[in-house]
């Protein structure tokens, strides 16, 4: 779900980075650090990170305006008289747009404290505006999402005040958009929604999104595996002529011993939980673990069965976690198969259709992104609640639950306060190999720079 024209800007961050200006020197001019090191540093527009203290070398990654990182190093080069600052082994950035703090660089992946409908409720809630929240709940995702849509009108007001007083705006949200909020505050007059620019929505007058509540398995010795839609049933022996024991609902999970019985395309397996027995493999979204990933040596990789909608995390010892997917639906933008590497992540990102799509769709801040191809990426998901059957335009549709963990579990690693970051040699991207059943994928990998 990302058009050409996000991948553009994703490709040419440069082009509205701020960068040392230059000044006609290249020589250190500075004698020290501004402060004894390591300290924490708050950046000054968007920034980015260099593999070397060197405005030419390759980017590591990027800093948003305000971010707050630590530097642990100090060094003298090119292009920056006021010195550049190390974060760690992992990259550079000119002391000329970082000043020092003394807040420390935020927990990563911070979700907001706010409960959203329920997909269950969704149908209920776009009629009426109503349903059931849970004032203490956890996070879920890092930002409130909304739109306006038939009966909610989407006014924009200045300010808290104007819009807890009801005030008259003529400014109201974009249209066949999905808005981010940074903030809710809880009013006399209900809920306020707060947006990055400091403009306030009332919560009654936007059509909240339902994200879906589905989280993948960790996964010790069983494997897990989903009931498909419609449900099945867990009987006493391999056939359908054997006594059932248990009735088990679309997208509830039942737990494998790896025994099969039967042939391919008629094929029983072995249930130990929630209820022994066995059920039919038709009915299952499952983990089918294929031959170890050579390529990926001592490392995790992750697995993509377009036929099961599932998604695993494998290292040589099998599967760790996993979970159900949505991937690309029709053509030419169903996901394609073969054999990538995680190449950037992005704490969130806008997403966008081309001009001329049939199906258009703008969505801001899409948390936990990470891309593998061009044009393609595994990301949040939080317009729908489908995962078990294809529903994107060629990404890899993740739960919420799911694309933090992944986000988390994957390389590269994104460290604390940075906004992307790129794979290097020192740290390559993990593998990610997508199939119907077969190892024999093509080896899709560009050479790492």
């Amino acid at each position: 779900m990302i058009g050409p024209a996000v991948l553009a800007v994703l490709g040419s961050w440069a082009a509205f980075a701020h960068e040392p200006p230059p000044d006609g020197k290249d020589v250190w001019e500075a004698s020290a650090p501004p402060v004894s090191l390591p300290a924490w540093f708050q950046v000054q527009g968007a920034v980015n990170v260099r593999r070397q203290p060197d405005p030419t070398a390759r980017r590591r990654g990027q800093l948003l305006d305000g971010a707050i990182v630590e530097s642990d190093r100090w060094a003298v080069g090119p292009g920056c008289p006021e010195g550049w600052l190390g974060l760690g082994e992992r990259g550079w950035i000119c002391g000329a747009f970082a000043v020092p703090s003394e807040e420390p660089p935020p927990e990563q992946h911070q979700l907001i404290a706010f409960d959203p409908p329920l997909p269950s409720e969704r149908a209920v809630y776009r009629r009426t505006g109503d349903y059931e929240r849970e004032p203490e709940a956890e996070g879920l995702l890092p930002y409130v999402y909304a739109r306006r849509i038939g009966r909610f009108p989407g006014w924009i007001h200045p300010d808290l005040d104007s819009a807890v007083a009801g005030a008259e705006t003529s400014e109201q949200l974009e249209p066949g958009r999905a808005h981010h909020f940074r903030a809710v505050v809880e009013t006399e007059a209900g809920a306020m929604l707060v947006l990055p620019g400091g403009g306030v929505v009332r919560m009654d007058e936007v059509s909240l999104y339902a994200p879906s509540r589905f989280g993948g398995e960790v996964i010790d010795t069983e494997l897990p595996a989903w009931v498909r839609r419609g449900g099945g049933r867990v009987r006493g022996g391999p056939s359908l002529l054997s006594p059932i024991l248990a009735e088990i609902e679309a997208r509830d999970v039942v737990w494998l011993s790896g025994d099969e019985a039967g042939p391919p395309g008629r094929m029983w397996l072995r249930v130990v939980r929630p209820t022994e027995g066995w059920i039919a493999a038709w009915r299952l979204h499952r983990v089918r673990l294929l031959p170890e990933l050579e390529e990926a040596g001592d490392q995790d990789w992750l697995d993509l069965d377009l036929d099961q909608q599932v998604l695993s995390l494998r290292d040589r010892a099998g599967a760790s976690y996993a979970t159900l997917v949505s991937t690309g639906v029709g053509t030419p933008e169903r996901t394609p198969q073969g054999l990538y590497r995680i190449g950037d992540k992005l704490l969130h990102w806008d997403m966008a259709s081309r001009p001329e799509n049939e199906d258009q769709y703008h969505v801001e801040e899409v948390p936990f992104v990470m891309h593998f191809w061009p044009r393609f990426a595994l990301h949040t998901a939080f317009w729908h609640d489908g995962f078990g059957s294809p529903r994107s335009h060629g990404c890899v549709n993740l739960a919420p639950k799911d694309a933090r963990v992944l986000s988390g579990a994957t390389s590269p690693a994104l460290p604390p306060g940075w906004h992307s970051v790129f794979e290097s040699p020192d740290e390559p991207g993990t593998l990610l190999r997508i199939h119907r059943g077969s190892p024999a994928v093509p080896d899709q990998r560009d050479p790492l720079r």
